[in-house]
């Protein structure tokens, strides 16, 4: 792990194990092949590929309905209550143009 710390900024880079690189090239095949035969919307590629990828043990998951929006939290279980995630994408899905 390396750390490099700027004013009100740090960065924590990991080394990527043998194993999780092997994983990600599996994975990452998968990917394509599913998006090469893709039959419908991104969206709808979008969400077959979610279901097909396991919950991780200790995930708690709450169905949210707030006005039109839908969806699910996601969250550690006993996750402190004054602490939050932040997830960042940068992937190439676009399904809410579709």
């Amino acid at each position: 792990m390396t750390e490099i710390a700027a004013p009100g900024l740090v960065e924590i880079f990991h080394q990527i194990s043998d194993a999780d690189r092997e994983a990600e090239i599996v994975v990452l095949s998968a990917m394509r092949a599913h998006f090469l035969n893709l039959t419908g919307t991104m969206r709808e590629a979008y969400d077959a590929m979610t279901a097909m990828t396991p919950i991780a043990p200790g995930v708690d998951l709450a169905d949210v309905h707030e006005q039109a929006v839908s969806g699910w939290w996601v969250s550690p279980c006993n996750a402190p209550s004054d602490r939050a995630i932040l997830f960042l994408s940068c992937c190439r899905f676009r399904g809410h143009r579709d």
